[in-house]
């Protein structure tokens, strides 16, 4: 039986998934509510400080991903921090990480190539 069926499907989260996803769009939700307090600049300690605790969340929920340092400098960029970047990302990372785990396609030729 082809390996592919029994994936379940890309919308079944782990806790772990599921607890980054909440935390990030909780993350950027505040963000959201927030700009007029932190639109100040990149540098806003609030901004700068409740960026780094959600990417040390979300590396010990997820594992280290390099995907989490462009999300970190995203975060602290004016006008940016507006934008859903926290919660795209962790997307992608999930998206990324179920993608290592698919077997290769397999080939309806038989395998031998003639020549």
């Amino acid at each position: 039986m082809d390996d592919k069926l029994n994936q379940p499907p890309w919308w079944h989260l782990t806790w772990r998934e599921f607890l980054a996803l909440l935390v990030a769009g909780t993350w950027d939700a505040a963000q959201a509510a927030a700009f007029a307090a932190t639109a100040g600049g990149g540098l806003s300690p609030i901004n700068l400080g409740g960026s780094a605790g959600v990417a040390l969340v979300l590396a010990y929920l997820l594992g280290p991903s390099v995907v989490l340092l462009p999300i970190f400098i995203l975060e602290n960029i004016p006008m940016f921090d507006e934008l859903p970047t926290t919660t795209a990302g962790v997307f992608f990372i999930i998206w990324q990480e179920r993608h290592k785990q698919l077997p290769p396609p397999s080939s309806s030729g038989g395998g031998e190539i003639i020549g």
